[in-house]
């Protein structure tokens, strides 16, 4: 009984791989070899295809934020938007709530003339950066696929796809060198052998995400009794046929990359903590710096008021500006306490700032410094001489 189940989704499989293709440089079917899904170029199958993935070089990708809080009038507003991009074609728009007063619309335009190329007209198209958008939300995605990379990543500005063509010398020794994905530090990689699993596994995950985004409907230029038919039966044995491809895609291919992907994901961990740290440390280094920078060595003032005491110099009070300190002292002699205080290796000048008046104590007088904030001050004391 398992075994005939078995070949029963097998041969579903097989019909819903048959009605796939994947649109490039020509049309590329999917086929299932050995329990694994390959892209082949599709020289004798001319059956029609009901979904189609889009090479990157074939669309047109923007991404634009509203700040329309309500999703009616968003659609309404994108709706009698006039036109915006460069070339005419079909245009697929996904709404996607920010917040309570905002929305994002990410747009892709088909090819007018790569659809017209077909010969048939499919009920749904897929992007191809919007196959490889769930797996580029913790890194950057590659793929690469026939001689060619695409790369995929979701910043906060919204989706962002590029691709990159290689030569077929560079393509070859890349092959020789990879032989499974790898994951560096942000970027995880598949190659060519991986391509159509992971498109697969991308469109599931894309139609979960926003399924109505991608079915353009039936040409109405063929429209007929017998098309209206044959419709509501694709569309039943599709719905069908979805299910049957979620649980096996998803017992085969997903499984398998989301095994991958956690494997090389403790090999990044380590790397992320270890950049994690040294922002933290520079930061912190960063901030003590600028906090020592403009700090003026003001607690020498008070070694040498110190100093000055032991010669029954009397302080009367101390001003601090930002780079020189006020003594305010009493003395037997002004000049006497403004020499020593020159002589000091601690002190870069020394000024007298008021005209030096004679008590009955001695001579009231007021000295300004300035200090030397580079002088290793340790041990430092007024010279006795």
């Amino acid at each position: 009984m398992k075994r005939i189940i078995k070949q029963w989704a097998d041969n579903v499989l097989r019909a819903i791989l048959k009605r796939i293709a994947f649109v490039s440089s020509g049309i590329h079917g999917f086929s299932a070899v050995k329990k694994k899904a390959e892209l082949v170029q599709n020289s004798s199958d001319n059956s029609k295809k009901w979904l189609l993935v889009v090479a990157r070089h074939h669309y047109f990708e923007s991404t634009r934020d509203y700040p329309v809080g309500h999703l009616g009038d968003l659609k309404k507003l994108v709706k009698n938007a006039p036109w915006r991009f460069p070339y005419n074609g079909v245009l697929l728009n996904r709404i996607e709530r920010l917040s309570d007063q905002s929305h994002r619309v990410t747009s892709w335009v088909i090819r007018q003339e790569v659809l017209d190329a077909l010969g048939f007209s499919p009920l749904w198209i897929v992007p191809e950066s919007a196959c490889l958008e769930s797996f580029a939300e913790d890194s950057v995605v590659e793929l690469e696929r026939l001689g060619e990379k695409v790369v995929v990543s979701v910043t906060p500005d919204g989706l962002r796809s590029n691709l990159v063509r290689e030569s077929f010398a560079s393509q070859e020794l890349r092959s020789s060198r990879e032989s499974n994905h790898s994951e560096d530090e942000g970027l995880l990689r598949f190659n060519s052998k991986e391509a159509a699993e992971v498109l697969l596994l991308g469109i599931i995950r894309a139609f979960k995400r926003s399924p109505k985004v991608f079915f353009i409907g039936v040409d109405t230029k063929d429209w007929n009794f017998q098309l209206l038919i044959r419709s509501l039966k694709v569309s039943a044995a599709l719905c069908l046929s979805y299910f049957m491809l979620t649980s096996a895609s998803l017992l085969i291919a997903s499984s398998w990359i989301d095994h991958k992907s956690a494997i090389n994901a403790t090999k990044v961990e380590p790397a992320m903590a270890i950049r994690a740290s040294i922002v933290s440390v520079r930061k912190q280094l960063t901030d003590l710096q600028s906090g020592v920078e403009n700090l003026y060595p003001h607690w020498v003032a008070w070694d040498v008021l110190i100093d000055l005491s032991e010669r029954d110099v009397i302080f009367r009070s101390i001003n601090s500006s930002s780079g020189s300190v006020t003594y305010y002292l009493t003395a037997q002699k002004a000049t006497e306490v403004l020499s020593i205080m020159t002589e000091d290796r601690r002190i870069v000048s020394a000024e007298l700032t008021v005209p030096v008046r004679r008590t009955q104590f001695g001579e009231e007088f007021a000295v300004k410094v300035e200090f030397n904030p580079t002088e290793n001050f340790s041990g430092a004391r007024l010279s006795n001489e």
